[in-house]
């Protein structure tokens, strides 16, 4: 019984985490269950999972973002302020007691499991709603940015107009962001070849490709280095220039690629055509956050405010959405802000010191995490500050055995990724 008690407080975990790190319903009106799944989930963890001990570098890293946090928003004091750093001070918490209390291999085995659940309801209802024609009787929901989105909870499919877009995004509030987290699955699926799941990676690219997301795609091209690498055959330096050349002409020629299919007298195709500018909106977003941040250097707005200040630019632009976390802690918190994308850097780093990755691989998941974390905003991101954590575990000698009763003796994602 205390076993599937700890399993059910693992599946609450991984679903909390993705309702909380971009679902569609939290951009609405009824977000406000937020930091009530966080407080439950903070409960569950702290007692119903078995206490680990964390070493002084973690306390120590995560204390220092906090402390970073605390200086700007007292520096820069509202109730908005306050309450946006109270947000992130119990994301953070959350975090560390999941990345301390939950073996990261049995996170990774049941995210990939919810992944695959949610997946194949986005493929069906695209079948049902976009191939078929049918209109299902669920409700409508306006967003804060304006985006109707018909909604089931576990599936949703939006509108900016009087048309539902025929891209698929899940439970998110977006196809790139649904196309990071099918990235991450893969990535998940790839790290060890032993769990090599061919359906799950058949069934995610179908998907992915689904999502029509440009950045996804070139996602796609630099995860699947992964298993290039793992490879060890002759051929593996061919597959690697191969992939290489891809990844070149995805990353410059995705927009033209996609003008011409939707140009194309192929009626499927046409159904396609939803010229959003996303590439126009990451660069005025990146050059946004780099102003704001120019008006407080050192410590910045604080999370509120430098989002309304966000707002207030961007709306010449007739645009809203933040792109880029990395920026916008530095808009936030300053140039200090910065600490939050240079500890991903630099336990990643770790990881290839410690021979627990390759370099080559160390540079692919570089790049795999900053293309993340720079295309969508992950900024309260529970899902997110829970990788950050999971990282910092490579700083403190700990015991990498699963508890008695997980059912397995030894965790191929703690001892050795790629």
């Amino acid at each position: 019984m205390i076993l599937n008690i700890r399993r059910f407080t693992e599946y609450w975990v991984i679903i909390c985490a993705l309702a909380i790190s971009g679902s569609a319903i939290s951009t609405t009106k009824y977000s406000n269950w937020t930091i009530p799944l966080l407080l439950i989930t903070f409960a569950l963890l702290l007692l119903l999972k078995p206490k680990q001990k964390m070493g002084l570098y973690k306390i120590s890293i995560c204390g220092a973002w906090l402390l970073i946090g605390m200086i700007s928003t007292l520096a820069n004091v509202s109730s908005e302020n306050v309450n946006a750093y109270i947000h992130m001070t119990l994301v953070l918490v959350d975090a560390i007691l999941i990345s301390q209390r939950c073996p990261l291999n049995e996170m990774i085995s049941k995210f990939i499991k919810v992944m695959r659940v949610i997946t194949v309801i986005a493929i069906v209802m695209f079948v049902i709603t976009v191939i078929l024609g049918i209109n299902p009787p669920l409700p409508e929901l306006n967003n804060f940015n304006g985006v109707v989105y018909q909604t089931g909870i576990i599936w949703n499919r939006y509108r900016y107009t009087s048309i539902y877009s025929p891209r698929i995004i899940s439970i998110f509030w977006e196809p790139g962001l649904y196309a990071s987290y099918l990235c991450i699955s893969l990535f998940f699926e790839f790290l060890d070849r032993k769990i090599y799941n061919l359906k799950d990676i058949v069934l995610f690219i179908i998907a992915l490709l689904l999502t029509q997301s440009a950045a996804g795609y070139l996602l796609l091209c630099i995860v699947l280095f992964i298993p290039v690498l793992n490879y060890r055959g002759k051929w593996k330096k061919l597959l690697v220039v191969l992939l290489g050349f891809m990844t070149v002409f995805t990353a410059f020629f995705s927009g033209n690629v996609y003008t011409a299919l939707i140009s194309s007298n192929i009626g499927v195709l046409q159904k396609f055509d939803l010229s959003e500018g996303t590439g126009a909106s990451r660069i005025l977003s990146l050059q946004a956050n780099l102003a704001i941040l120019a008006d407080s250097p050192l410590v910045g707005h604080g999370l509120a405010g430098a989002s309304n200040l966000y707002s207030e630019k961007m709306i010449f632009f007739d645009r809203a959405a933040q792109t880029s976390t990395s920026f916008f802690y530095m808009a936030a918190f300053g140039v200090l802000g910065a600490y939050y994308t240079l500890i991903f850097i630099v336990s990643i780093l770790n990881l290839f010191r410690k021979k627990m990755i390759t370099g080559f691989s160390a540079i692919v998941i570089e790049v795999i995490v900053l293309l993340i974390i720079n295309k969508e905003p992950h900024t309260l991101f529970l899902f997110t500050y829970a990788s950050w954590c999971y990282l910092l575990n490579s700083f403190q000698k700990r015991d990498h055995s699963v508890p008695s009763g997980s059912g397995s003796s030894k965790n191929v994602y703690e001892t050795k990724l790629v």
